[in-house]
């Protein structure tokens, strides 16, 4: 379970992949740098199995000196005819049903050029090797599991080229985007998916390739309260760097370090090692007040001063993979102002929260909820937990 990104412009590409490993028993780990190098030419990220990955690499290894940039994605090229055999004659012997898919590049340093692959492979099924769709966002991964998130990042991407933005900072545009993506539909999407709460970053340009270590600072404000009073600020400061050939992640503010192996030398440890210094994990998340046929209503209650208070309702659902489809449905948006201080107070939370609507109050709810946004009695009829917004 994971997720891996590339995008490609011309001779210019970019990657972003997480960290996370997901075993068997449910133990996560922010720990694995899902990227094999073969020589100083052919570069592969992966998701799926780790083991069928992790045996495949000393195969490809054996034919790495055959493989150019004419015939990476030939069907009877070296590479694939060298996945394709792994793959179906399954040599480790290992069982069950196991897949994976690669994201790949080979550079052609005398001409300054390079090639993007993709491969999807199941063991005793066999493989497919293609080109890659040049600005298309090409995701692999639990991390599909997401609606449109392929097409979401491509079409934020697209949009930074025509306005002049360089592969740098199309890489972070898809890197911020796809954590709001991931928001949307619930903090608990990063477990739920197998998916790290921090992406890694590689770019690609014609006879280079270079995998980006960085320190990222900054710091989330919010005016939200609750009864338990206001949501604290978070600043977070954090990097990933190599240090005599080990990379490490480090939380700057709490210490806490990780190391993250390569695929190829990568060892289940006996605990769960999260890294989330964002604390992107420990956001709003609509999933968990889900009706009890997958419906979500999203309220977003402001008090703006001490007598407006500004409402809006969204509708989502949850999707197969038990998250909320980040495209929401705008049922309500309005502002009331109170006679009084004492009324304001009343409205005992600010910010996103879930209501619950039982299923058979829904179609009313939706019908009539814009005249009675602010119709405390008719919301305590619908709205199974109203008494935790407004007292």
């Amino acid at each position: 379970m994971t997720i891996a990104l590339l995008f490609c412009n011309g001779q210019e590409a970019f990657f972003l992949h997480d960290l996370r490993i997901t075993h068997n028993i449910g133990k996560q780990i922010d720990a694995m740098m899902k990227y094999a190098s073969f020589g100083r030419r052919i570069g592969i990220f992966f998701a799926g199995d780790v083991a069928t990955f992790k045996r495949l690499i000393p195969y490809i290894r054996t034919i790495e000196p055959q493989v150019n940039i004419n015939n990476v994605v030939d069907p009877d090229g070296p590479l694939s005819k060298q996945i394709e055999s792994y793959m179906m004659k399954n040599p480790d012997n290992l069982s069950g049903k196991r897949q994976v898919d690669l994201l790949g590049f080979i550079i052609d340093h005398k001409k300054k050029a390079n090639q993007c692959f993709h491969v999807k492979a199941e063991l005793r099924m066999g493989s497919i090797i293609s080109q890659v769709k040049h600005n298309e966002a090409l995701v692999i991964g639990s991390g599909l599991g997401i609606p449109d998130v392929s097409l979401k990042i491509t079409n934020i991407v697209n949009d930074a080229l025509r306005r002049g933005a360089d592969l740098d900072t199309c890489l972070n545009a898809a890197r911020i985007h796809l954590k709001d993506i991931i928001q949307r539909c619930g903090a608990s999407t990063y477990s739920k998916l197998g998916i790290s709460p921090v992406f890694v970053g590689s770019i690609l340009k014609r006879g280079y390739f270079k995998m980006i270590g960085e320190q990222t600072t900054g710091e989330r404000f919010s005016s939200d309260f609750s009864p338990t009073g206001g949501v604290p600020p978070v600043s977070f400061d954090y990097s990933l760097y190599r240090k005599r050939g080990a990379i490490f992640l480090v939380d700057n503010v709490t210490k806490d370090k990780i190391m993250v192996d390569e695929v190829e030398f990568y060892k289940e440890r006996p605990n769960s090692e999260l890294f989330d210094p964002e604390k992107l994990t420990q956001l709003f998340d609509p999933s968990i007040h889900a009706s009890s046929n997958g419906v979500v209503y999203i309220i977003n209650q402001w008090v703006t001063d001490e007598k407006n208070i500004w409402r809006t309702i969204d509708k989502t659902y949850l999707t197969s993979k038990y998250i909320c489809h980040p495209d929401y449905t705008r049922l309500a948006d309005s502002t009331k102002k109170n006679k009084s201080i004492n009324e304001t107070r009343r409205y005992i939370r600010s910010g996103k929260y879930g209501i619950i609507v039982p299923p058979y109050l829904q179609v009313t709810f939706e019908r009539d909820l814009s005249q009675n946004l602010f119709n405390h009695r008719w919301l305590l009829k619908h709205i199974q937990n109203y008494s935790e917004l407004y007292r």
